[in-house]
């Protein structure tokens, strides 16, 4: 119930900071070209910081077990939510690409640092990292199967390359000078805020209206926030030798809500943009009530 309470309440904190990027935007204080700069800032700097920063630790042969299951589990989590998504979606690129991927960065990551400690995003970097490989590859082959992809851009991938640097300083203990190691931890608690920020700019394109009144969202809705995060959760339950708050934690990134990723390639690829913002706004006012609920009901199962 804790953990519950404590996700509710930086939800809450979250909303507050998705209203000043939606009164900003509503303001004409950040245009597009605002947003999307805000956008690379988050995704070439602060989220590479925050993986970064998880892997600064003492290595020790528990940790790193711990880890390399963490990794594991990541991948079938990831592949279940693919199936089903397919299964139930496919009629609808837009939708199985909503319902596939998760917010597990711009919002995983900061909730997960506010109910773990930063430490804890140890433990779903490798989610993260996998999730916009797979976003950048089969997402984008999703939604346009002529777009050509180039393996190269995949390996050079801002959140890829921070997993390779921060598995690097872990394995090999490497001691990063304090002043650099400070400026890491700095950039980091930029995260939530800048995040919902753009979130808030997403909101305010669009018609509360328009969010609730879309009934074919509903249905992406339940399998994103509901259907495969209850899965996961029988999945976790039966894994052995993982901790319980471990396997919370990479429920919260299998819960959150439609990643923002889907609008980027949405309109870089001359898709249905307007029906993507609608499902990431729409699954992300309501995983409020989702999350909390999936959460607490984990710490029942999980014991």
């Amino acid at each position: 119930m804790e953990s519950a309470l404590i996700i509710l309440n930086q939800l809450i904190k979250m909303a507050i900071f998705c209203v000043i990027g939606y009164i900003l935007h509503r303001r004409n204080m950040i245009s597009k070209e605002g947003c999307r700069a805000f956008s690379t800032l988050l995704l070439y700097v602060i989220l590479p910081c925050v993986i970064i920063s998880s892997f600064i630790r003492e290595s020790n042969t528990e940790t790193t077990w711990k880890l390399l299951i963490s990794f594991g589990v990541s991948a079938l989590l990831v592949v279940v939510s693919i199936a089903i998504s397919k299964l139930l979606y496919r009629k609808n690129p837009v939708d199985e690409f909503s319902s596939s991927f998760s917010n597990a960065g711009f919002m995983g990551m900061p909730l997960v640092s506010a109910a773990y400690g930063s430490d804890a995003v140890f433990y779903i970097a490798g989610f993260t990292a996998l999730l916009n490989i797979l976003q950048w590859t089969y997402g984008q082959r999703l939604l346009s199967k002529d777009k050509k992809l180039s393996l190269k851009k995949v390996i050079l991938n801002p959140l890829v390359i921070a997993l390779g640097l921060g598995l690097l300083v872990y394995f090999l203990q490497l001691r990063l000078p304090i002043q650099i190691q400070s400026c890491i931890t700095a950039i980091s608690a930029c995260n939530s805020p800048i995040a919902m920020i753009i979130l808030g700019y997403y909101l305010s394109e669009t018609p509360f209206k328009d969010i609730f009144i879309f009934k074919q969202g509903y249905w992406v809705t339940f399998g994103r926030l509901i259907f495969i995060p209850v899965l996961s959760m029988m999945l976790l339950y039966l894994v052995p030798g993982l901790d319980v708050s471990i396997k919370q934690i990479m429920l919260i990134a299998v819960c959150a809500p439609v990643g923002i990723n889907v609008a980027i390639y949405a309109q870089r690829l001359e898709k249905d943009y307007i029906r993507a913002v609608i499902l990431i706004c729409q699954s992300t006012i309501l995983c409020i009530i989702t999350m909390p609920i999936i959460i607490w009901l984990s710490t029942l199962l999980f014991g």
